[in-house]
């Protein structure tokens, strides 16, 4: 037990090894020459007792032998092999490109090329920390201002400081609170170019990938190499020995949870119920619950393994990616736990749930392009999921339940119970879905916590740990407990990356999550019509947000996410390094997981001025949008009808500016309008088959009131943008009663009484029949005004887009 434990210690301290061997280079470019070693010597200092002597001291000289020619000591030849391969990138760059200290990290999407070329016109991040008020890149940015490095330097030896006089008593709670902080502080710090490794270099790289995901992707490799390679190996590879370079110095391990859609939205309302609150919260706890259930996951198979937080190089949307040793021990393992977490699962999801997972091994010359491994790990998941559950089929349960219970749970018609009622699992989802919106820390808690009063906690036994979501004051009361009684877990802020204290718990990990929360919660009692009110505190239920639309009451439902994702990570990647397809998971998340609440916001504060000014509820909610998910790459979000066709423009619009406007990069999406009553499995099915269509029909198009249309378009009468821009106008004048709002449904049985098929072929008779139609309806200096814009959007088979639009916005119920 004290040679496993001596084994781990070595692993953590290589992966921190990783984590500070560059640090020094955010010092230099800080003016902090001949000192900047000191934090991470410091830093050290400040957790020898964590570690036995022997050990300590070889990573105390680690940081300033980096960069010698002859290494003495086995972590700095790991971390130094590490660097190498999980710099890859640094290799294949040609461009010229200024000082170091002066360039920028340049967005890693403005550089991805599929079918066109990337924007030729230079786009950088500015030297920020990392938060939601400045994650969009600049248009022209060819230069940073050096300045900045000094005060991010300031402000990040403060907190480092803090965290350092805190020590910690495990090395997983510690190497996360490093891990966060460079997260927040190197986010928009361009990695090292070949400039600074090479003097003299005539060729160097502009940097797109930043300094934070070069340093976590390091960790990563160097605790694999610390664990799985021998020193004669180490020293071949730093050798480049051909033989030895073809050879598996790492596993790649994906796990892929399966039915998570069907999962969620197999909900109902209670038979006997007698309104529909709660519908929503349950809905987005369970969506949430999922979320936990695969992070939870995530983190018991890195502690399993005992590896570092950065091994687990991303999870999200029910998928995990894991960086483990080539031993045998690590592998046996994981076979292990996978076995158990397969098991798990059945017994408690009878089924609904499952789990795929695939191994790759990863050569020294696969961190330089990681095609070879992703294909392989799609082959052998799309292999597994035809043999799902195969390992539980000599179960004698499997076919025929050895439980004596005879109902199942009205809510979700899948926990068998022993009488008729709401099983545990739905009831806590819903009390997660009411939480979410007040929650802004989550703790992982590895003993049983003591939960403070106010906030909720969500047991996963199986993985031994205990999720705590707490608001403030409840933080502030597990923070006080855990400074008494100090005990093992993790403490993660939500959407701040002001997450450190001003007096650390010495057993405490800290860190920073994104989070899309939006929910439209009562600031005041509301009711609607003859219905349970809903209190302060409360989220609103779907009912309740069909209200705040303007005419039609009805429920938005919007589904989006990136097209082609596969092949931008596969083929859309120059070289598709390991740091690479880190820093582009990175990317995408931060967008979906962060900037989606602030989008919502905008949204909101725009109705609050315009359409909702006079609404009654305008200052008694807090929002309009309820996130029922947003994370990786994709989001499903439901609001009033007509502020989701809101949404969904500024989505496309911010996330073309958070694209640099590449034409490689491009979302679809759907929206359908329903009735608040409408069965959430039929509207779920609905918006996903929408979005289908609008993929099938090109892609880089929204799906609305059935018909897919591009976002954009030069040809008049094509383009959402132009088609949402008409029927506003057409609003206006129906309004203004210069166009009678009958005209409208006239010019729609016009169109779908001529429209011959699908193809865009009408009848010949549609043009002269419209001509008679609004000659004889509009005055001659209002026709002037709509013909054109009618007939090319007739011609342009989108009318009935603006025809839905303004027949719905001007219906009065």
């Amino acid at each position: 037990m004290a040679n496993e434990q001596m084994a781990n210690d070595k692993v953590y301290l290589a992966a921190l090894a990783g984590l500070l061997h560059d640090v020094g280079q955010f010092g230099q470019r800080a003016g902090k020459s001949g000192e900047h070693t000191e934090i991470g010597a410091g830093w050290i200092r400040g957790i020898q007792e964590m570690f036995p002597r022997a050990i300590w001291e070889d990573l105390a000289g680690a940081v300033a032998e980096h960069h010698s020619q002859s290494p003495r000591r086995r972590v700095v030849k790991v971390v130094r092999l590490a660097d190498w391969l999980a710099a890859s990138e640094r290799d294949t760059g040609t461009a010229p490109c200024t000082e170091p200290s002066t360039t920028p990290l340049v967005p890693i999407l403005a550089r991805l090329e599929l079918t066109g070329a990337s924007p030729e016109e230079p786009w950088g991040f500015g030297l920020n920390t990392l938060n939601l008020d400045s994650p969009f890149p600049q248009r022209g940015l060819g230069a940073v201002d050096t300045s900045h490095y000094a005060d991010l330097w300031a402000q990040f030896e403060d907190e480092i400081n803090t965290l350092k006089t805190a020590g910690a008593t495990t090395g997983e709670q510690h190497f996360t609170s490093l891990l966060s902080l460079l997260h927040k502080y190197l986010t928009f710090v361009p990695s090292a170019t070949l400039g600074e490794e090479s003097a003299g270099a005539e060729e160097r790289t502009l940097p797109n990938v930043s300094l934070y995901d070069h340093l976590k992707v390091t960790a990563a490799i160097a605790a694999c190499l610390e664990r799985g390679l021998s020193d004669d190996q180490l020293d071949l590879l730093l050798r480049r020995d051909e033989a030895v370079w073809q050879q598996p110095v790492a596993v790649m391990a994906r796990g892929d949870l399966s039915g998570i859609q069907g999962f969620i939205y197999r909900i109902t309302r209670p038979a006997g119920d007698a309104t529909f609150r709660g519908v929503a919260k349950r809905l987005r706890g369970r969506s949430f619950y999922l979320a936990l259930l695969g992070d939870a996951a995530g983190d018991w198979l890195i502690r399993r393994l005992g590896l570092p937080s950065a091994n687990l190089l991303f999870c999200g949307g029910g998928r995990f990616d894991l960086l483990i040793p080539v031993d045998g021990h690590s592998q046996q393992e994981l076979a292990e736990c996978l076995k158990e977490l397969e098991c798990w699962l059945f017994d408690t999801f009878n089924g609904e749930l499952g789990i795929q997972f695939a191994t790759q091994e990863v050569t020294p010359s696969d961190f330089g392009n990681l095609r070879r491994v992703y294909a392989g790990l799609e082959y052998q998941l799309i292999q597994n999921k035809t043999r799902k559950w195969q390992g539980q089929m000599d179960r004698v349960d499997f076919y025929v339940s050895g439980k004596n219970e005879y109902h199942a749970c009205p809510v979700c018609h899948l926990t068998s119970m022993d009488e008729p009622r709401i099983c545990p699992m739905c009831k806590q989802q819903h009390e997660i879905g009411g939480k979410l919106p007040d929650t802004s820390w989550i703790a992982f808690a590895y003993d049983k916590p003591e939960t403070p009063q106010g906030a909720v906690s969500v047991s996963f036994e199986c993985f031994d740990s205990t999720v705590l979501l707490m608001n403030p004051s409840e933080a502030e009361t597990f923070l006080y407990r855990q400074r008494q009684r100090p005990s093992p877990a993790m403490l993660y802020r939500l959407n701040s990356t002001d997450f450190v204290p001003d007096e650390v718990p010495t057993a405490l990990g800290l860190g920073f999550r994104f989070l899309a929360n939006t929910a439209p919660v009562a600031l005041e009692a509301v009711q609607l019509h003859a219905h349970e009110p809903a209190n302060p505190g409360d989220v609103l239920d779907f009912e309740e947000i069909a209200e705040l639309s303007t005419g039609a009451k009805r429920l938005g439902v919007l589904k989006a996410d990136v097209d082609h994702l596969g092949l931008l990570f596969s083929d859309g990647v120059e070289s598709p390094t390991i740091s690479r397809q880190a820093a582009l998971s990175h990317t995408m998340d931060l967008f979906f997981s962060g900037w989606l609440n602030r989008l919502c916001d905008n949204v909101f504060a725009a109705w609050k001025d315009g359409p909702g000014k006079d609404h009654p509820w305008r200052d008694r909610i807090t929002n309009l949008f309820y996130v029922l998910y947003s994370g990786g790459d994709d989001l499903f979000v439901v609001g009033p009808w007509d502020q989701i066709i809101e949404l969904a423009s500024q989505l496309q619009a911010d996330f073309t500016g958070y694209a640099c406007h590449n034409p490689n990069v491009t979302l679809s999406a759907s929206v359908v309008q329903v009735k608040p009553h409408y069965p959430v499995q039929r509207f779920a099915q609905l918006v996903s088959d929408r979005l289908g269509e609008a993929k099938d029909a090109g892609r880089n198009r929204i799906n609305i009131f059935s018909h897919p249309v591009v976002w954009h378009d030069e040809q008049v009468g094509r383009g959402y943008d132009w088609n949402l821009r008409f029927a506003k106008d057409l609003c206006h004048k129906i309004e203004d009663r210069d166009v009678p709002r009958t005209l409208i449904h006239d010019i729609g049985r016009l169109y779908r009484r001529h429209r011959v098929d699908r193809n865009g072929h009408l009848k010949p008779m549609w043009v002269p029949e419209l001509y008679y139609t609004l000659a004889r309806r509009l005055r001659k200096e209002v026709r002037e005004t709509v013909q054109d814009d009618i007939f090319n959007a007739i011609a342009a088979q989108t009318i009935l887009v603006p025809v839905t639009y303004v027949s719905l916005i001007t219906r009065k119920e």
